[in-house]
């Protein structure tokens, strides 16, 4: 029978409990370790016993902090080189505030950042740790203590300062912040005047989630007017316009997902949720680590492709049909034959996703669908983006035709059918906008001569369509 070891004379069972146990024990002792060489280092800096070994002074706004030379160089490759050379520097002096360089230098001598600091200083303290390349300092250690002082008066400031840019995570909560609480923030006029400031990227993802939360014509007006005022354009007839030529995919690149008729709603997941942040990708993208799991990448990859086998016999049996699945809502395409005997993809409707769910947007989906054609092992169509719309409850069909022709087709040929699906809210928000009040629409945005042709015939549509309803129904 196997007999237990002792360890410091205390018995240790053999066995997995006992292994566990034991790292569980090795790895204590050397956090506990770690936390002591931590305090020392930093006494070195706070106890007056020690003031022997200082050899550098740093200065901020005429007030001093001494320091040792070793301990900078070993957090920073900037100080590194500086003591490091032919010639060092026994005095140093930094243009940034005092509670900035205070806090750098503690966090170099192991202390965390203090709580209660004002996350504009902690922002100031990381823009100056990247400066410097100081290893000791993440937004992994500071994200908490920003998130939680964030309110009404502060998280405009903080969303647009310079630093943020380089913290996608950081960026992405104080929005989500903004999103739950955008009426009292816009409202506030620094806050609103801060939030004017915003670069694209940020406003995109913004006006993602408020279209996902948006769901009365009041926080309609607010969030359109906002964003006019943003993009500096006169009417949101303009932004309508422009806003179709930014960058909303979640991914750029990314593949979308195919589903057939009859899987259920919901069974395939959204464009934005799959196999690496967020997307299905194309070999070529996707990480060589993913690739030790063949078989679930291929799955997936498959997932995004609509093969079509015996093309010939397809087209004359049943026409094939997918959906491919979006963020908000699932599209409906088919394939069939148009004009000159060409393939087309028919796009016939766009089912919510979320159906318990009310939202304005779903008045009006709206994306662009960058198709690529793979016929006979050739890219055969690989065009620029087709804008898509449908009104609610209403049955507009549009095509895009591919450059085959059924002359050209054999029983054994077979077509691979890839896109990028990319929904954009915003346009659908803005056709609510007009369409939660058609009068004031036709007197301010001149929507006869400067809406574009699908989102005119999208909008004439409903309209025609809710002004007949009583009457129909009637008879």
């Amino acid at each position: 029978m196997a007999q237990g070891t002792k360890v410091n004379g205390q018995g240790v069972p053999c066995g997995t409990d006992g292994g566990a146990a034991e790292r569980q024990r090795k790895q204590s002792n050397q956090h506990g370790r770690l936390r002591t060489f931590q305090q020392n280092i930093f006494a070195l800096l706070a106890d007056p016993s020690y003031e022997a070994l200082f050899d550098v002074v740093i200065v901020s706004e005429n007030r001093e902090l001494r320091a040792h030379q070793c301990v900078l160089a070993a957090c920073s490759e900037y100080f590194k080189r500086l003591f490091c050379g032919p010639e060092t520097a026994k005095r140093i002096e930094f243009q940034q505030r005092w509670p900035v360089v205070h806090q750098l230098v503690r966090c170099m001598y192991g202390a965390d950042i203090e709580g209660g600091t004002d996350p504009e200083i902690i922002l100031e303290v990381l823009a100056e740790a990247r400066n410097l390349e100081i290893n000791c300092l993440s937004m992994d250690d500071c994200l908490s203590l920003i998130v939680d002082q964030l309110s009404v008066q502060n998280c405009a400031r903080i969303l647009t300062h310079d630093e943020v840019a380089h913290h996608k995570e950081l960026s992405r909560q104080v929005c989500g912040y903004i999103v739950k609480r955008f009426a009292d923030v816009v409202r506030a006029p620094s806050s609103r005047q801060q939030l004017l400031q915003m670069p694209r990227n940020q406003i995109v993802y913004m006006v993602r989630e408020l279209c996902r939360r948006c769901d009365n014509n009041r926080d309609t007006d607010l969030i359109v007017r906002f964003v006019v005022d943003w993009s500096s354009f006169d009417t949101a007839c303009d932004l309508l316009r422009d806003c179709k030529l930014w960058d909303w995919a979640v991914e750029p690149g990314a593949l979308s997902i195919f589903r057939d008729e009859d899987t259920p709603l919901g069974a395939v997941p959204s464009s934005d949720i799959d196999i690496y942040q967020g997307h299905i990708l194309t070999r070529k993208q996707l990480p060589s680590r993913l690739f030790q799991a063949s078989r679930q990448t291929d799955n997936l990859l498959s997932a995004a492709q609509w093969r079509i086998s015996n093309l010939k016999a397809a087209l004359r049996e049943s026409l094939p049909a997918k959906f491919v699945c979006g963020t908000y809502f699932d599209w409906s395409v088919r394939l069939d034959v148009g004009a000159e005997n060409k393939l087309r993809i028919v796009y016939e409707s766009a089912i919510d996703r979320t159906p318990g769910q009310p939202a304005c947007i779903k008045r009006f989906p709206a994306a662009l669908f960058a198709w690529q054609a793979i016929f006979r092992g050739e890219d055969v169509f690989r065009e620029r983006p087709v804008f898509i719309c449908f009104p609610e409850h209403i049955g507009l069909h549009w095509s895009t035709t591919l450059h085959i022709s059924t002359a050209d087709v054999s029983e054994a040929d077979e077509l691979t059918l890839m896109v990028q699906m990319t929904e954009i809210p915003l346009v659908s928000l803005i056709l609510y906008y007009f369409s939660s009040d058609l009068n004031q629409t036709l007197a301010q945005e001149d929507i006869l001569n400067r809406l574009p042709h699908i989102e005119y015939r999208c909008l004439s549509s409903y309209t025609l369509f809710h002004q007949n309803a009583p009457a129909l129904s009637t008879a």
